[in-house]
């Protein structure tokens, strides 16, 4: 079972750091489904090996993220909920946008805008 400072790790270890071995030792696999569409998540083997799909992790994401808004909506987490707002104007934003037309051709591509 992960629990949050699983995530945390991950996230620091992976976007931060580039790799998928943890300094305690713990080694995250990620995976994809196979082409008949089997896929393994949160195996744990070896007991320091741990086995991600990365669909169902994206999933797992996206369901905390909403977990965590509604919860936000509820009077006992107003404190936290505008310190939230205090944040949204410099929150990472990802945009489609065309570039200048060079030689004819025009390009298009997805650009990571923060509000500073």
């Amino acid at each position: 079972m992960l629990v949050a400072e699983d995530y945390r790790d991950i996230r620091n270890i992976v976007l931060h750091q580039g790799r998928t071995r943890t300094a305690g030792g713990r080694y995250y696999k990620f995976t994809k489904p196979t082409a008949g569409g089997s896929c393994v998540h949160r195996l744990v083997y070896g007991s320091d090996v741990v086995v991600l799909d990365v669909g169902e992790l994206g999933k797992e994401m996206v369901s905390s993220i909403r977990a965590w808004f509604i919860d936000l909506q509820t009077p006992s987490a107003q404190a936290r909920s505008a310190s939230v707002a205090k944040n949204l104007p410099s929150l990472v934003a990802v945009l489609e946008q065309e570039v200048p037309s060079i030689a004819g051709a025009t390009f298009i591509f997805n650009a990571t805008s923060t509000g500073t």
